[in-house]
């Protein structure tokens, strides 16, 4: 290619390997602090589960889950309160008061 010296990039990297080899190590060996740790959390979480007692797990719907009767099992909203529904109502951009077309 023209106007890039191989030579001298081939030179370069050849004079960064030692800090590329030192930051490969360091990466390779920052994790080894928390090793132990983390084995011992995980035996820990294995040894929870096995003992966890399926009778204590909470109860799923056999089946397929009907979304629509789900819904209609929530309560319906509670009625505005008097005073703020005439407060509304009195309002000239209220959606509650009713519009007259003319037609």
């Amino acid at each position: 290619m023209e106007g890039i010296d191989l030579d001298a990039a081939k030179r370069r990297a050849e004079a960064m390997r030692p800090d590329l080899e030192a930051f490969v190590a360091q990466v390779q060996t920052r994790g080894d602090a928390f090793r132990e740790e983390a084995i011992a959390v995980r035996d820990k979480a294995n040894t929870n589960a096995v003992a966890l007692a399926k009778a204590d797990l909470p109860k799923g719907y056999d089946g397929a889950v009907d979304f629509d009767e789900i819904i209609k099992g929530q309560a319906p909203t509670p009625p505005m309160h008097a005073a703020k529904r005439r407060s509304l109502s009195s309002s000239p951009a209220s959606p509650c008061r009713p519009r007259r077309f003319a037609g």
